[in-house]
């Protein structure tokens, strides 16, 4: 993989695989800065490092198909504390965006994620995910970083970690592109650049 971030490309990503590893996602987290959405459907399989750790591997496997992939629903918290589910914003975009608090890359693609919502937002959900398993990653350290950054994009809390394991979600960011069909189109670990995902996004307005 060249250094510094690789570009998105619109695909459908295969989550039969995914859903197979489910099972060792949450325990098996790590961060990963370099990313792409790559071709045909694929699993996040091989995504995850050490816990704890950041790399700069990209989650993808080899494309397989390019059949359309149903995105697994979850339900997660919002910041008031009421249930969310990822199927009520059906017939819109969704960008789906996991991430920590003690995540470096999160750090780093934080405020482009808040200026594409500033963009995209009347357009796109946006439902940046943070992983609370309360151990590492407490409700008061993602409060205390959103408001310290002046974020102010929708933000979820993932307390039983339904929604990382319905992703398999194995490093920290990991971002989701959902169409408005309910359509998994895009899977990256690692962080996004800017322009890939507005081009993403803006082929799905």
């Amino acid at each position: 993989m060249q250094n510094g971030k690789k570009t998105l490309i619109i695909i459908a990503v295969a989550l039969v695989a995914v859903v197979a590893v489910a099972a060792v996602a949450y325990g098996a987290l790590a961060g990963s800065k370099d990313a792409s959405l790559t071709s045909g459907a694929e699993s996040a399989q091989g995504a995850g490092q050490s816990e704890g750790t950041e790399n700069g591997q990209d989650g993808a496997a080899d494309a397989k198909d390019n059949e359309p992939i149903e995105a697994p629903d979850f339900t997660v918290e919002d910041q008031n504390g009421q249930q969310v589910s990822l199927s009520s914003f059906e017939g819109k975009p969704v960008v789906i965006n996991f991430w920590t608090s003690w995540c470096t890359y999160c750090k780093e693609e934080m405020p482009m994620m808040q200026s594409m919502w500033e963009t995209y937002g009347d357009r796109v959900q946006f439902m940046m995910i943070n992983a609370t398993d309360e151990s590492r990653e407490t409700r008061e350290a993602a409060d205390a970083y959103i408001a310290d950054g002046g974020f102010t994009m929708p933000f979820y809390f993932d307390t039983d970690g339904q929604a990382l394991s319905a992703y398999a979600v194995r490093g920290f960011p990991t971002t989701v592109v959902v169409s408005p069909e309910g359509n998994v189109i895009g899977y990256v670990s690692g962080v996004v650049e800017e322009e890939a995902l507005a081009t993403a996004l803006d082929n799905l307005l």
